[in-house]
């Protein structure tokens, strides 16, 4: 018998082209799961960052409107004063109506603002007109302006910040 020839197995030699294809396969491979690693990484610090200046952004938000707060109370406490010392001058209670209109109209108010009177039938006096000149009377206004119209009967007189002016026709 004859030894059989042994045959080595036939292999397909290896180009420059297919084994550049897979190390170009592993580098990219590399390349994305150190992309993926990296954002895995960042991700989190990232979002703990963003949450961080989002509270101090509320924070900051929070001491501006407290700052802001505090500002209007004390325009109002300083309005309500003026308004508590129109209320107590004696030309008011006297019924010395061009006294009044003259303190009224010599009080510094806001730009815009004006001030005015009411007895228990119209208004007596309204910085927007000159003294004397015809004013409504409380029957004139809208019923809306029915509780500061109870408050004169009730009171005697009302002051207020804010009101429907019918003379201005605003508030």
């Amino acid at each position: 018998r004859c030894p059989m020839p042994t045959v080595a197995p036939i292999h397909a030699p290896r180009t420059a082209l297919s084994s550049g294809a897979g190390l170009r396969a592993r580098v990219t491979v590399a390349i994305v799961g150190t992309i993926i690693a990296a954002l895995a990484v960042a991700t989190p610090i990232l979002l703990l960052q963003a949450a961080a200046e989002r509270r101090a952004i509320e924070e900051r938000a929070g001491l501006a409107t407290a700052a802001i707060a505090h500002i209007v109370e004390r325009e109002a406490a300083a309005s309500l004063a003026l308004l508590d010392g129109l209320a107590s001058t004696p030309s008011l209670h006297s019924g010395d109506h061009k006294t009044l209109y003259e303190q009224f109209a010599a009080t510094k108010i806001a730009a815009g603002a004006f001030l005015s009177a009411y007895d228990d039938e119209r208004q007596i006096i309204n910085t927007l007109r000159p003294f004397g000149a015809p004013l409504p009377y409380i029957r004139d206004f809208p019923p809306e302006a029915q509780a500061a119209v109870e408050r004169i009967h009730r009171n005697g007189w009302s002051i207020s910040g804010r009101t429907w002016g019918i003379v201005a026709g605003a508030y």
